[in-house]
């Protein structure tokens, strides 16, 4: 290819010449090749690291919308516990004592509910024992894992 380049050029190159210009070339294209194997690296970290990133905030997002559900479902199994003890009050089906709401499996006292996520605990104290001292104290409780 030296050669070639000769016969298109009127002027006469030196060879020490030839041989430095083909030497530059070569470790500037190889000080290039060098620069851009640093650049896609680099890019790669960077897009590596803006995976794993967002990835690692889907996963919370997904267990924090199944906390919040969770935890939603068991206000509103609490809620229905309290609005059946009031309407057992109000009937005076119940009277003081603790009482269960369920899924299934309740005994006597409890009420079984096919519906209801989370077990509820209905505790009713004696006449008297509200704030105003005139009304029953209701307790709802439940337990549910997030």
């Amino acid at each position: 290819m030296v050669q070639e380049s000769i016969k298109h050029f009127p002027i006469p190159l030196r060879k020490s010449f030839k041989v430095i210009a083909e030497d530059d070339f070569l470790v500037f294209s190889n000080h290039k090749r060098g620069i851009v194997l640093f650049i896609v690296l680099g890019t790669l970290l960077v897009v590596a690291s803006l995976a794993t990133v967002i990835l690692s905030l889907i996963l919370s997002h997904g267990r924090l919308t199944y906390h919040q559900t969770s935890r939603i479902q068991a206000y509103y199994a609490s809620m229905a516990g309290m609005n059946l003890a009031r309407e057992n009050l109000w009937n005076e089906t119940w009277t003081t004592g603790t009482y269960h709401l369920c899924k299934s499996d309740c005994s006597s006292p409890d009420v079984n509910d096919w519906d209801i996520p989370y077990p509820v605990t209905i505790t009713i104290g004696a006449a008297g024992t509200s704030i105003d001292r005139v009304g029953r104290r209701i307790a709802i409780t439940t337990t549910y894992t997030p």
